[in-house]
């Protein structure tokens, strides 16, 4: 069993996506990217142990759906996840990187 950590990367831009993913795969993380609220709520079973989620993106269904949103269904779906613990979110919420930690 590894003790790498997973982190989900939620992102409609692929180019955000990959550089999200090659920063934290080159510091050792298994890092999973998806492009849309929906693909991260359907593997959600994995088990994060870090959700990065951009602010607002487009849903599959072409509504939009922002960060929150999907942080919301997380905690529905899987309310045993300890995403409520401080750093276990983190919502990108500008184009220049700033963050705002979700607790």
């Amino acid at each position: 069993m590894s003790n790498q950590k997973l982190i989900f990367v939620v992102d409609d831009d692929p180019f955000i996506n990959m550089l999200v993913v090659k920063r934290f795969t080159s510091e050792g993380y298994i890092v999973e990217a998806f492009e849309t609220g929906e693909e991260s709520l359907q593997a959600i079973d994995r088990n994060p142990d870090l959700v990065i989620l951009d602010y607002l993106f487009v849903s599959q269904s072409k509504e939009i759906m922002n960060g929150m949103e999907v942080f919301d269904k997380i905690k529905k779906i899987k309310p045993d996840l300890s995403l409520n613990l401080p750093g276990k979110v983190l919502m990108i919420i500008s184009l220049k990187i700033t963050t705002l930690l979700i607790t």
